[in-house]
């Protein structure tokens, strides 16, 4: 006998109209591949803190969602020693946030909101479309970004209302900070006697091959040579050792050895030393360090390689077909004989910000390989590469449909070569693993924007008070918490003076619009003064 079960009956209505919904959005999904964003360079705020002045306004447009993101600006230890390349000061390297236009006249644009963060303009800040899709299907071309030249793009980022339908792979490999170039220098003095092991050298020396860009600004005659540049991985130094692994929540694996058996010749135990990481303990974002070149005389070295790229989507769900999206850093290539091999790119960073996930989707970030050397059936032991490390995935979902790959990046080795050294990688690194979390939200102000001048009688916060001093020439401070941090900024948002202990400041200041920024833990807050005398 045959029953009715209601609710067998319920479960395949739902699951009909769950699926015919799915095919309403996929028929009127907008198609998205290639590159959909626009990118400019961000000069300085406005004067307030819901403007900033930008290189390309005419990219953007009215009530349009933005990124804004600083992609350098860390502070590194610059003495030449092993020391080289460590964090000293993060700043405000890698963060972001997202907000709307509200106007745009002439080159400053203007949001609704006052942003979030404190930016150094000084550390590569950027300005990137945020398109705002009601639902999007990725097919028939592979979903990309714009390479990173130095001041723009190495990001792709999109928002969907309901669903993000992938047919074909999201990919950013080696869109990030850039390997270093292979160089060949002039006066080559190679000595089997003399060593090279400096951290740094000029970029017409030939004593080091070019560092790999990382997070950190470079120096201007440090260039070159074995120290990382942050998280972008050392250059080999002289003669023909490898370059090393570009670092990003990993470190970089240090390059190899130039390891040449014969008594009189030139060997090279100063390689690259790789790419710095950082740990990812509050909301930031950075593109996967470039590797150190190969140090070359014979014009037969190897560039590092790339870095990976950033991905922000934000979406209700994501529905595909062996869904993958792709932010490797890319392999250093072999070289043909006789030099070093360059450093593997570090793995990229990827965020998505989803309600759910309705299909397995793998995220891979892992860093790219080291160079192999290639020493043509000679009794040489050239440097390989180190590999670069791998990358950082944060989601706002912790669900077992995400696979995520973050392996570092493997070293080269030496092949072709009648020398013991043959197969090995000559001391050459493999780069750390890189990680993933389950704690993103993507910051976007709710402070609305208010540019009017005031006269200041007295203000108050939750940790300070700030008034006229009583010659009316400055200002000063009451504190309310004991670990209070305070900075003052100017208004283009660079930082003009820390006040430790001090219970005034100001008297030396011109007229013109300022801001103090406060810090206790993790609680930020920006107050706007003006100064009118």
């Amino acid at each position: 006998m045959l029953y009715f079960d209601p609710t067998n009956y319920k479960r395949v209505k739902i699951t009909l109209l769950f699926l015919l919904s799915l095919v309403s959005l996929l028929c009127s999904a907008d198609n998205i591949q290639g590159i959909i964003n626009q990118y400019s360079k961000v000069f300085s705020l406005g004067g307030c803190r819901n403007k900033i002045v930008v290189k390309e306004a005419e990219k953007f447009n009215k009530n349009e969602d933005v990124l804004i993101i600083q992609m350098k600006g860390v502070e590194i230890n610059e003495e030449n020693g092993l020391n080289y390349g460590a964090i000293t000061n993060i700043h405000s390297a890698g963060y972001f946030e997202v907000a709307k236009i509200n106007e745009i006249a002439n080159d400053t644009i203007t949001f609704y909101f006052d942003l979030l963060n404190t930016y150094d303009f000084e550390g590569a800040v950027q300005i990137v479309s945020y398109p705002n899709y009601s639902s999007a299907i990725v097919t028939e071309e592979i979903l990309t970004c714009k390479k990173w030249d130095g001041e723009i793009g190495g990001v792709l980022a999109f928002n969907c209302d309901q669903g993000v339908f992938v047919y074909e792979n999201i990919d950013v490999s080696g869109k990030g900070f850039r390997g270093g170039a292979k160089k060949e220098g002039t006066g080559n003095a190679c000595s089997w006697l003399l060593t090279n092991p400096n951290a740094y050298y000029p970029s017409d020396s030939w004593e080091g091959a070019e560092k790999g860009e990382g997070f950190a600004n470079k120096t201007i005659n440090q260039e070159n040579g074995r120290g990382p540049q942050g998280s972008g991985g050392g250059g080999g130094n002289d003669h023909n050792s490898g370059g090393a692994g570009g670092g990003n929540f990993g470190n970089g694996g240090n390059g190899g050895n130039n390891d040449d058996p014969g008594f009189f010749n030139c060997s090279g135990y100063y390689p690259g030393l790789g790419g710095i990481d950082y740990d990812y303990n509050e909301e930031r974002a950075f593109l996967g360090g470039g590797g150190g070149a190969g140090h070359g005389n014979n014009n037969l070295s190897s560039a590092g390689g790339n870095g990976g790229g950033i991905v922000f989507i934000e979406a209700r769900y994501i529905v595909g077909d062996t869904l993958h999206i792709i932010a490797k850093g890319d392999d250093a290539l072999t070289t043909s004989g006789g030099d070093g091999a360059g450093g593997g790119g570090a793995g990229g960073t990827v965020l998505l910000n989803l309600e759910q996930l309705n299909s397995q989707i793998t995220i891979d970030v892992s860093g790219g390989k080291g160079g192999d050397v290639n020493d043509e059936n000679t009794a040489r032991c050239h440097g390989p590469g180190g590999g670069g490390a791998g990358g950082y995935v944060n989601t706002s979902l912790n669900t077992d449909l995400i696979t995520v790959i973050a392996s570092g990046g493997s070293p080269g080795i030496v092949t072709n070569s009648t020398a013991a050294c043959n197969g090995s990688s000559n001391n050459a690194g493999q780069g750390e693993n890189g990680a993933f979390a389950t704690t993103l939200t993507i910051p976007k102000s709710t402070v609305e924007g208010n540019c009017g001048i005031t006269a200041l009688e007295s203000l108050n916060k939750i940790d300070i008070k700030i008034f006229p001093t009583f010659s009316q020439t400055g200002f000063k401070i009451q504190r309310f918490s004991e670990d209070l941090h305070i900075s003052v900024l100017d208004g283009s948002g660079k930082t003009i003076k820390i006040l430790n202990r001090e219970d005034h400041f100001g008297e030396d200041l011109a007229n013109g619009v300022y801001f103090v920024r406060t810090q206790s833990g993790s609680r930020v807050n920006m107050i706007r003064i003006i100064k009118v005398n």
